[in-house]
């Protein structure tokens, strides 16, 4: 299947050149390399253990303190010729060592029409539609999103993109789509991509997306998109035995389709920053996929050739939905404007997630309280300069569906942002 995949990419990136060894010299002179580095460094003071899970109340009470680079970024954007680009991105994150993000060819027809292909992260959510660790004002990206769906949102395929002259800029991507075996309760789809350098699953049941943004309105940007798969069960991995023929026979039988929806919007001056988004995914077929994997842990092992089954226990949630705001104010534009001094930006930042929200109503005994989290964030940032924060935070997290027995998450953080362009 790889091989065939990577065959029809060759063939439109073949019918985008015309001929790739027909450039005149211009384009020798038109080459041009642009690297960006950037990423963050975390340290907080925690009153508990890291998965909230570990117990029905919630996480464990743990005084603990913790130092971490979640993630080191390397991006490099090589226009080798005047209508064409190639674009390499790879992360080095904490949890899982090297991670390439995107490996890809874009060919550059005009402004409002272009082609990219290859591998690369899908501008679905907030969190995948280009903000990064110096726009948050949060030590670490935001969690509701994270806690969900893929972030980043990494898959192969072939995209349209462009910006229309209105404001309004577009990306329309036909790709590889999850596999339900990295579907769970407690995450969702969050593990759930296909990977990389792997029998990508494409013509079985491919994914649509969508996005939308529009940057018309002075200091104001708005974004919006949808992801679709007919059925991810499809996508399913098939191995020998007795595990090949059960996935087999639910690849067949069962449909398991897959929805996410999004919206943001920024707001910016030289005195405030507002920042809001709104993620809601809904997913098919969820009792029939939660009692098949309750079945299958009750009667063979977890591991898949190589691969675990994510499933643990819980209702794979039929609906989950994430929100998010925050609103920073620059100390230094409303008081001393025309000094050098480094600007200071005191905010609040609110979000709330379930990965729970709706469940089969044959599986509401299963549904975890801890699935919920609504969470409170004050503090500052100091930008010393343009390209570097220091950002301080406590956050106090509520677990559960208002209760007052359950046990609450709070921290106190610090974190170091940087993102240097060469």
């Amino acid at each position: 299947m790889k091989k065939t995949l990577l065959s029809i990419l060759f063939l439109c990136l073949t019918l985008m050149t015309g001929n790739i060894f027909a450039q005149d010299t211009k384009g020798k002179e038109d080459k041009k390399i642009v690297l960006t580095i950037s990423g963050e460094f975390d340290a907080a003071i925690k009153n508990y253990s890291n998965d909230r899970f570990a117990t029905p109340k919630g996480p464990e009470t743990e005084h603990s303190a913790t130092a971490r680079i979640p993630s080191f970024d390397v991006n490099m954007q090589y226009q080798f010729a005047p209508k064409w680009k190639a674009t390499a991105d790879v992360e080095f994150v904490s949890e899982s060592n090297i991670q390439v993000d995107e490996i890809s060819l874009t060919r550059e027809f005009t402004p409002t029409f272009n082609i990219k292909a290859g591998m690369f992260i899908l501008p679905i959510g907030h969190c995948n539609n280009g903000y990064t660790y110096l726009d948050y004002f949060t030590a670490g990206d935001p969690e509701g999103e994270y806690a969900l769906i893929p972030c980043p949102f990494i898959e192969t395929g072939v995209s349209l993109l462009g910006k229309l002259k209105c404001g309004l800029s577009y990306q329309a991507s036909f790709t590889t789509a999850l596999t339900p075996l990295k579907y769970s309760a407690q995450y969702w789809t969050q593990y759930a991509t296909q990977g990389f350098f792997k029998d990508d699953s494409f013509f079985s049941s491919p994914a649509i997306s969508l996005n939308l943004g529009y940057d018309g309105i002075r200091n104001m940007r708005f974004g919006a998109g949808i992801y679709y798969c007919t059925n991810t069960a499809r996508n399913m991995s098939l191995y020998s035995g007795y595990k090949e023929y059960c996935l087999k026979n639910f690849n067949k039988t069962q449909s398991v389709p897959v929805t996410i929806l999004f919206a943001d919007g920024q707001y910016q001056n030289d005195y405030f920053t507002a920042r809001a988004s709104y993620m809601q995914g809904f997913m098919g077929g969820t009792y029939q996929l939660t009692s098949y994997y309750r079945s299958l842990l009750n009667n063979i092992d977890r591991e898949f050739n190589g691969e675990e089954l994510e499933y643990v226990k819980g209702a794979i949630g039929k609906q989950v939905i994430s929100y998010m705001g925050e609103v920073g104010v620059n100390i230094k534009n409303c008081f001393y404007k025309e000094s050098k001094g480094p600007e200071l930006i005191p905010f609040v930042h609110y979000e709330c997630y379930d990965s729970e929200e709706k469940v089969a109503s044959e599986l509401c005994e299963l549904r975890n309280p801890c699935s919920k989290v609504s969470l409170w964030s004050f503090g500052i940032n100091w930008k010393a300069i343009e390209n570097i924060a220091v950002k301080s935070s406590y956050i106090t997290r509520r677990i559960g569906r208002g209760s007052d027995t359950m046990n609450n998450a709070n921290e106190f953080a610090l974190a170091l942002a940087y993102s240097f362009d060469f």
